[in-house]
């Protein structure tokens, strides 16, 4: 392809081979970085908050002892922080 066209048409096809990262990617795989650690943080948060409610212990001469812990209850809890989280997110997508 020796012609004008040609020489584009080989441009755009070594162009396309790179695999080299745009701005606008960089800054949209950044954003989604942070996102997922912003999410990840206010669900450990929201989780932690709730522990009350499916750890519970006794107390004797001061000390804790009799453990009881509810997975059921901690993952109800997890839950909740994942939806909310969620809502947020599909909150801040409207326009």
């Amino acid at each position: 392809m020796c012609t004008e066209i040609g020489k584009i048409q080989r441009q755009i096809h070594d162009a396309s081979m790179e695999e080299s990262d745009t701005p606008l990617k960089k800054k949209l795989d950044e954003f989604g970085n942070r996102l997922t650690s912003a999410i990840g943080i206010v669900c450990l948060v929201v989780w932690a908050i709730n522990y009350k409610y499916f750890l519970s212990w006794d107390v004797e001469d001061g000390w804790p002892s009799d453990y009881c812990y509810s997975f059921e209850k901690c993952t109800y809890y997890f839950k909740i922080a994942v939806l909310l989280l969620l809502l947020l997110a599909y909150l801040l997508m409207l326009p």
